[in-house]
């Protein structure tokens, strides 16, 4: 449905509707789809307009005119494509998933290998559970101050499994952002819901998700500890904590399964490192080097 705000004065507004449409309308005010009578009349500062045999509601914002679906939006190529942005760069954009426990060590060693690019001449970006919540996921108590109430409520995010799946969403969509453009994301985030795993996953191109599995033992997890959170869940003063009283889902086959109960974060860096070599993803720093030296 395209809708064209032609004239708005006052309190009354006329819209045209340059052609017919099939499918249901949600109506944000009633909560119900209601059918109307045959009229093109708008119900100024009401929130709804009538279309004439249609028998639908539509949502209209209180002063005229609103958008009310998304067939408007349409997808745009850019002049720039991927492989240009790869062979600028040297190699190829990827997103490394990092999933596990609280306390497994995913951003020490999502921190140590990407140490270990940079010094390789890879560009990379390291996106953080924790970070990402100050920011792009913020809460609603961080929301509040800034935004007001209503923007909090509806747009922070929590840790309920709901909230758990918007936030990974988000994150993937950011992630994909940068492997389009010949970047390599690596991703720290608990991420306890194997489908929301899985959704990232469809939304990328074949091979450029890597889950990377940091299967370190709840034990030990719980003995590091670093924020107090697995001593304040086992209290009861945080409910809802992935191990304790909410599930974590383990990859069934992910591309790299690692343990920081064996290994140190850069011994695990390092076997992540030569994973992106083997797959073609990335170079030695010797073979950029020729690389550069042969143009």
């Amino acid at each position: 449905l395209s809708v064209y705000r032609e004239y708005l004065e006052k309190q009354s507004c006329t819209l045209t509707v340059p052609y017919s449409f099939t499918g249901s309308i949600w109506n944000t005010k009633a909560k119900d789809l209601q059918r109307v009578n045959r009229s093109w009349q708008t119900k100024p500062r009401e929130g709804i307009i009538q279309l004439s045999g249609l028998g639908y509601v539509i949502p209209l914002f209180s002063l005229g005119f609103a958008m009310v679906n998304d067939t408007n939006v349409k997808w745009h190529e850019h002049q720039v494509s991927r492989d240009q942005r790869e062979s600028l760069n040297g190699h190829r954009g990827c997103v490394i998933w990092f999933t596990g426990l609280s306390g497994s060590g995913k951003s020490t060693i999502a921190n140590a290998l990407d140490h270990k690019l940079f010094q390789n001449g890879i560009h990379s970006a390291v996106l953080d559970g924790d970070n990402v919540r100050h920011t792009l996921n913020a809460g609603p108590g961080m929301l509040k101050e800034v935004h007001g109430d209503r923007f909090a409520e509806r747009f922070g995010l929590g840790f309920s499994a709901i909230d758990r799946e918007e936030n990974i969403r988000r994150i993937g969509a950011v992630a994909q952002l940068f492997a389009e453009a010949g970047i390599i994301a690596l991703t720290a985030f608990i991420s306890p819901y194997r489908v929301d795993r899985e959704r990232v996953r469809n939304t990328l191109r074949a091979g450029d998700f890597i889950e990377v599995f940091v299967d370190t033992p709840i034990d030990i997890c719980e003995s590091r500890d670093p924020k107090g959170l697995y001593k304040k869940a086992r209290a009861g003063l945080i409910k809802g904590f992935t191990g304790i009283d909410d599930p974590y889902e383990a990859p069934e086959s992910p591309e790299i399964n690692i343990s920081a109960a064996v290994k140190t974060p850069d011994e695990l860096a390092d076997d992540i490192l030569a994973y992106l070599r083997q797959k073609g993803i990335c170079q030695s720093s010797a073979e950029l080097q020729t690389r550069i030296i042969n143009g």
